[in-house]
């Protein structure tokens, strides 16, 4: 939240606090349950009763996870809406490779993520997951079969708007 916003209605809403926990639920995935709740015992411990700031939850992660998480902070806490997807896929035959073509609409910088397809056909499923880094990205995953459907983010991990277009 911006500090220099001094009015507490114009810095919170239902959005403040849905980002908020949907945030910690990315966490989870990206460090792990023992690490993220090992985690937020200690910076509990250490800030109880006492002010914090999200700095000082960042340096807490940071110290029990051994991983740099300031692009994380920045791009999911600091900076406003959330990666809107456009996912196109199609079958190569020839080559038996779904292609798949991902963008990011949303307007500013990419995102940088992981992202979770699932392609399905029948009782059959297959897991893939794509790094973005781009606004428009393609990828070329080799399958055991043709998939009917694809499904963005199947488990609910990440916070975004995805659509799914077959070619």
């Amino acid at each position: 939240m911006d500090p220099g916003v001094a009015e507490p209605s114009a810095k919170l809403s239902a959005f403040t606090y849905q980002k908020g926990a949907w945030v910690l639920h990315m966490l989870r995935r990206t460090l792990g349950d023992e690490t993220l709740f090992g985690a937020l015992r200690r910076y509990y411990a250490a800030h109880a009763g006492a002010n914090a700031t999200t700095d000082d939850l960042r340096h807490a992660l940071e110290a029990a996870s051994g991983r740099d998480l300031a692009l994380f902070f920045r791009q999911w806490l600091y900076r406003p809406g959330l990666p809107e997807l456009r996912v196109e896929w199609s079958w190569d035959e020839a080559t038996r490779e779904a292609v798949v073509g991902l963008e990011q609409v949303q307007a500013g910088e990419p995102y940088e993520l992981d992202l979770d397809l699932l392609f399905r056909s029948g009782d059959v499923a297959e897991r893939r997951t794509l790094t973005l880094r781009q606004k428009g990205e393609s990828f070329r995953l080799s399958l055991p079969f043709v998939p009917e459907a694809v499904e963005a983010d199947p488990d609910g991990w990440l916070l975004h708007t995805a659509t799914i277009h077959p070619r």
